[in-house]
């Protein structure tokens, strides 16, 4: 083919390349905890922010003798690897925090009279 004075030919190249993508669909799912239970009483406290930073099960215990109550220290730290199972905490080195993004949601029933 011949092009006149000042006319171009034009090429174009078009390159498709794939990427892989993963894709988490995340639910929510609701646990429910009796407030009179161990297990609930920690409910409660990462609900009330105890542990919203890094915190020694210590602290968790002296927050149940503050409030009332005693628990084994084997016992709490049963009930904070479930916890931690669960996806609410995290542990590093010892010390437990809530686990980023997770979302506590508080309600308080009230009584019928």
């Amino acid at each position: 083919m011949l092009l006149a004075d000042g006319q171009m030919l034009a090429a174009v190249a078009k390159v498709q390349a794939s990427r892989p993508e993963i894709v988490i669909e995340l639910r929510p799912r609701m646990i429910s905890y009796d407030g009179s239970s161990a297990k609930g009483r920690i409910a409660k406290m990462i609900a009330d922010g105890l542990l919203d930073e890094p915190c020694k099960p210590g602290v968790i215990i002296k927050e149940f003798k503050r409030t009332g109550g005693e628990i084994h220290p084997s016992r709490l730290s049963n009930y904070l690897s479930e916890f931690v199972s669960d996806g609410m905490l995290i542990r590093d080195d010892g010390l437990y925090q809530k686990a980023p993004g997770r979302k506590v949601t508080k309600t308080e029933l009230q009584a019928l009279v």
